[in-house]
């Protein structure tokens, strides 16, 4: 492994493009946060030293270092954007498992109310962050999928995959993915995950902003009180965020977080 066994940083971090916002979320507020995973202002060795044992040890499992590296830059990014709600260091920070896996604070800063959600694939990774709100995020690198309707076909609903298929051929990837990723943000906000039933629910195929979900098979109904937001963190990724469905809450795109020393 080309990183170094050692103990946690106590180094603070902060955002250069978000430092003022950060301090400022309310309930009604979910803040966006993005991230370039190969372009960190901390080294390896500085962001590997925020971790905990426990994500060292889990990074150490990656065999493919540019998706260990990522891994590692991913989550000190993470724990520097709570640090910041929270008011305290990055490698302070406890975290504690729900019923599925979805993460959450624990300790001394889960007494502050934040909740927050994680996404990263490629050089790009989103945080969001609430106030007392559940939440989900997801991002997804867009690339060709050859077998694109057997991937649709078991994960998606009748009509996701007749509005799939109705798509112009040129736009069929992009659309693809808005699906996905509206699906996954809204499991991931129920805390389900991978555990989850995809083709449950129905989502729009729509590009507009700030559309529910709008169709619930589940006997519960969990994910018909959900709202999407899709976005693009950057060219060729595509990213949803779903947040509760009502008209009081909102999100502000924070922008790209920056590391510095402080």
């Amino acid at each position: 492994s080309s990183i170094e066994s050692s103990s946690r940083s106590d180094v603070k971090l902060c955002s250069l493009s978000s430092e003022e916002l950060a301090v400022k979320i309310t309930s009604n507020t979910v803040h966006l946060h993005t991230l370039n995973l190969d372009e960190s202002r901390l080294t390896l060795l500085e962001c590997w030293k925020l971790l905990s044992e426990a994500e060292q040890v889990r990074a150490l499992r990656f065999r493919i270092e540019t998706v260990k590296r990522r891994w590692i830059v991913a989550h000190a990014g993470l724990r520097s954007i709570l640090s910041k709600y929270c008011g305290c260091t990055p490698a302070e920070l406890e975290f504690e498992q729900g019923a599925f896996g979805k993460p959450a604070l624990a300790g001394p800063a889960a007494q502050v109310g934040i909740t927050f959600n994680l996404s990263h694939s490629g050089m790009a990774a989103v945080v969001a962050v609430g106030m007392d709100t559940a939440l989900g995020v997801d991002v997804e690198l867009k690339k060709e999928i050859p077998d694109w309707p057997a991937v649709a076909g078991r994960f998606f609903s009748r009509d996701e995959n007749a509005a799939l298929q109705a798509a112009q051929e040129s736009l069929r990837c992009d659309v693809f993915f808005r699906c996905w990723t509206r699906k996954e943000a809204v499991v991931k906000a129920t805390g389900e995950g991978i555990g989850a039933r995809l083709d449950d629910f129905d989502v729009s195929l729509s590009p507009a902003a700030g559309i529910p979900v709008i169709a619930d098979r589940s006997k519960e109904q969990k994910y018909i009180c959900w709202r999407l937001h899709s976005f693009e963190p950057w060219p060729g990724y595509i990213g949803a965020l779903a947040l509760p469905d009502r008209n009081s809450i909102a999100f502000v795109d924070c922008g790209e977080w920056l590391f510095e020393h402080r």
